[in-house]
């Protein structure tokens, strides 16, 4: 689909459903005041969770994790006092940094320019200062406490992760 076209039918979207008060908080998610997803925060704000059961996937101090999905597995590894675990990776700060960024640009709200700086000691607008050049004047983003994508921009918002990975 074309790029204009995909802006035409994201915006018809996005008003259609705030008319019957579903506002959009993430990309691909809307909902009523108050009514927003606090489990897919988690993985938005690229904080820990723990799995637990068959196939569950966690993060914990920088480590993506998934359990078995085989019971027989899982269950003599429980009993082994063993994790469970098929695929396990360590998640380095410049990663955690990246998937941050296109996490938090999902959201409605964007990053928090004050809270990217302390979690990655840098600052958002002056470290990526190119990729963000490269769409100015063009409606893309607003800038105020936040960094964060226009309406129009939401449906693009691949075209900025290329940019800064």
């Amino acid at each position: 689909m074309e790029d204009d076209l995909e802006v035409v039918i994201f915006s018809y979207l996005v008003d259609s459903l705030d008319k019957l008060g579903l506002k959009i908080y993430e990309i691909s998610n809307f909902a009523g005041d108050g009514k927003e997803s606090i489990h897919n925060k988690k993985y938005w704000n690229i904080d820990d969770y723990i799995a637990f059961g068959l196939g569950a996937s966690g993060f914990l101090s920088n480590k993506r994790y998934t359990n078995t999905r085989n019971f027989v597995k899982y269950d003599e590894a429980i009993r082994e006092g063993k994790y469970p675990l098929v695929f396990e990776e360590f998640i380095d700060k410049d990663e955690r940094e990246k998937e941050y960024i296109i996490f938090k640009l999902r959201e409605s709200a964007g990053i928090n320019l004050a809270e990217f700086r302390e979690k990655f000691a840098c600052d958002f607008l002056v470290k990526y200062e190119d990729a963000i050049a490269k769409f100015e004047g063009q409606d893309f983003y607003k800038i105020d406490d936040n960094f964060y994508f226009t309406k129009k921009s939401m449906s693009l918002s691949n075209e900025f992760y290329l940019e800064i990975i």
